[in-house]
């Protein structure tokens, strides 16, 4: 059985394929974050929008790149169902305005100068 299994690990050079940011050398890399998926409340873009204010401050070469459409599931596929406090409180997402506009609402001017969003109808900064 052990003959049918091979782990193949990833990895990167990433002296190699660094880019410089800002002018900086390209001997230190920029690190970047990946967000892959639909763009909708209960995927929690948000709490990761949030925890990026935080991982800035620690580590300024940061930049997260969102890629996904954004399709918000109806909130009585999943809200309405749910008894957990969390799940419910995702309700505040739902208030007519698009999520897309929420999340970008929440950042500030050094977060939204790293953050990118990539999907098939549009490919710019959040």
């Amino acid at each position: 059985m052990a003959n049918y299994c091979k782990t193949i690990f990833n990895g990167v050079d990433t002296v190699r394929f660094s880019k410089p940011i800002d002018g900086r050398s390209k001997t230190r890399p920029y690190q970047k974050l990946l967000f892959v998926g639909r763009v909708s409340p209960e995927k929690g873009l948000h709490v990761l929008l949030d925890a990026l204010k935080e991982v800035v401050k620690r580590s300024p070469d940061v930049q997260l790149d969102i890629i996904g459409p954004e399709s918000v599931a109806p909130p009585g596929l999943f809200i309405n169902l749910s008894n957990d406090r969390r799940v419910r409180a995702l309700r505040q997402f739902y208030s007519g305005t698009r999520y897309f506009s929420q999340l970008k609402n929440r950042l500030s001017e050094e977060i939204k100068e790293r953050v990118f969003l990539q999907n098939d109808l549009l490919s710019n900064r959040l």
